[in-house]
């Protein structure tokens, strides 16, 4: 079950969902957690407030495995067309700091066996599973 200290603490991470979302995704994950190889990828990590929750519900269930695919860069989010604002605060947001924010939560909740972080571009990670191997993709 995903606590109000589960809550509490994710919402003093970095990022954008709500504890509202973060329930949702944690009863998500769960519903799939019988699957036959539960898999969670999350594409868009920053600092892992959306993907713990799903981990969360692999960890209950003691199985399933949550990817996480994110650059940690400030390239990658100014490619396409943005708005200035949007550049703005990508250009300037400390990723190196987020990064080692979203790997101290790992650690700190204990999720080491269920979350893999693969550091590319979102189109990159597609190769990396096989037709019919997800059971849910989280664009965040």
């Amino acid at each position: 079950m995903l606590t109000e200290k589960h809550i509490g603490y994710l919402t003093t991470r970095n990022g954008w969902a709500t504890p509202e979302k973060m329930t949702r995704l944690y009863d998500l994950a769960t519903e799939v957690s019988t699957d036959k190889r539960p898999c969670v990828v999350e594409l868009g990590v920053f600092a892992g407030r959306s993907l713990f929750p799903m981990a969360l519900a692999f960890r209950d269930a003691e199985r399933g495995m949550v990817y996480g695919v994110e650059t940690w860069d400030n390239i990658t989010p100014l490619e396409g067309e943005n708005s200035k604002e949007n550049d703005e605060w990508w250009g300037k947001v400390n990723m190196e700091f987020i990064k080692t924010e979203f790997f101290k939560s790992v650690n700190f909740l204990g999720l080491g066996n269920y979350i893999e972080a693969i550091k590319v571009k979102t189109y990159d990670a597609a190769i990396r599973f096989d037709d019919g191997s997800i059971s849910i993709v989280h664009q965040d």
